[in-house]
């Protein structure tokens, strides 16, 4: 609709997404929404303030594991620090309707809200392994089970490949391999077996891929 403002006037809009099967009651949840709206807003920043402390809590509940706080005097250093976790965990999906549990989506969700990126984990897998390591030692399961040489990405909402392939594949899967066992040490890991095979030995098909 349109609408005009006057000097000094402002108008506050309220803007929910409701995603149903039944439009009846996708409607009745959006005005259920409205009409509480300043609630749930409420609701939900104390959800996300509660699962960044979390973040930075050992023991918590919410995470596999916990990053490092940055004990600094300095502004823009601080800042700098946790912003880029702020980001990371903007990303995080904890969804019933995720095919393997918990994920990140490290390539911006806004563009692709469901794909997660071995290329992207790569650069992050550091902070995941600190953060989540369970997380990130389950999506290398799920890449390894599968055949990445093929695709470049995997969908969390139905678990299946998609998209064409990146070169970067089998050197993300390594280095994501390598940071968890680093981090935690779980190296009877490697001799899990996935589709039969232990991990380390297609770990090691990931690292010699390049001959082919």
């Amino acid at each position: 609709c349109d609408f005009f403002l006057g000097p000094g006037e402002t108008r506050t809009f309220h803007y929910l997404n409701v995603i149903g099967e039944d439009p009846e009651a996708a409607l009745a949840a959006y005005e259920r929404g409205q009409d509480g709206f300043g609630q749930l807003a409420s609701e939900n920043e104390r959800e996300f303030s509660s699962l960044v402390r979390s973040a930075f809590t050992p023991g918590n509940t919410a995470f596999s594991g916990h990053l490092p706080q940055l004990m600094t005097r300095d502004r823009s250093l601080w800042k700098i620090y946790y912003t880029g976790f702020t980001n990371l965990l903007s990303g995080r999906r904890a969804s019933p309707d995720s095919a393997y549990g918990a994920t990140y989506l490290t390539l911006s969700p806004r563009v692709l809200p469901t794909l997660s990126f071995l290329w992207d984990y790569s650069l992050t897998s550091l902070s995941l392994a600190l953060l989540d390591p369970h997380v990130l030692r389950k999506m290398l399961e799920v890449w390894l089970a599968l055949d990445m040489h093929k695709h470049w990405a995997t969908d969390y909402l139905t678990g299946q490949p998609t998209g064409p392939w990146y070169a970067i594949n089998d050197a993300a899967i390594l280095r994501c391999a390598h940071d968890y066992l680093r981090v935690t040490g779980d190296f009877a890991w490697l001799d899990k077996k996935i589709e039969g095979k232990p991990v380390v030995e297609r770990l090691l098909d990931h690292a010699l891929y390049w001959k082919q």
